[in-house]
Parts: C-alpha cells; structure tokens; sequence
C-alpha cells in the first residue's frame, strides 16, 4: 500500500506523490531529493499539522512521523539565510530571569487599587 502526500510552498504549486505505507526516514528523505529539490533538507522546513517534521535530526523525525498520513499536506517554509534555531525553552529561560529586572523598570501610577479599594500599591 502507498499514501498520498502533497507538498505544498509558499507561493501555493503542490507536488503530489506517494510514500510506502510504513515509510522510513530515508523514503522520505528520497521522495524530498527525487520531488522537491535535492537540497530540499538544507532550503526548506517541512511541516505537516503545525509542527516541523525536523528532518536534520532522524530521532525526531521518526517521532512525528505518525503526521504524515494519507491525504496528508506538508507545507514547504524556505529557510532564511544567517540567524539559527533557539530552543523554546532556551527563550522561557531568557524571559524568566530578564522579567524581573524589566518590572523594576514600570512606572508606578498610585490610584485606587481595583483589588483592595486602596490608594497604596498592593505588593
């Protein structure tokens, strides 16, 4: 059995075509190189329901593999040059330890509490 997949970029041309039912990273990785582009893993991220396929990092990809399923869309997002991928967490991180620094920065407007009805700022 094969499944039908469509590969969509930015500009709307879709590419169908098939993959064995129990495809591997490599069948995928085949498909990009002979439909799309044999650079397609350094230009292009692949993203099917939301979320990146994550083609540099096999482990990953056969972890969302489970998206890819007949009738499945795959959208193709070019890659910018320069900049790089920061890890979510990395940024939450970021944002913990600066948050604190930056609300010292607030300014202060006394008026009437909406919490307590007083005119002091609530700590």
């Amino acid at each position: 059995m094969v499944i039908n997949v469509a590969f969509t970029n930015i500009v709307g041309k879709t590419i169908q075509t098939q993959l064995p039912d129990n495809f591997t990273f490599e069948d995928f990785i085949k498909v990009v190189v002979d439909k799309i582009d044999p650079a397609g893993m350094e230009q292009y991220r692949f993203v099917a329901n939301n979320t990146d396929l994550c083609l540099e990092n096999k482990d990953e990809f056969v972890k969302r593999k489970h998206l890819i399923k007949n009738g499945t869309t795959i959208f193709l997002l070019r890659r910018m040059n320069g900049g790089g991928y920061v890890e979510s967490a990395i940024l939450i991180n970021i944002i913990i330890q600066e948050l604190p620094k930056e609300l010292l920065k607030l300014r202060l407007n006394l008026a009437e509490c909406v919490v307590c009805l007083d005119e002091k700022p609530c700590a």
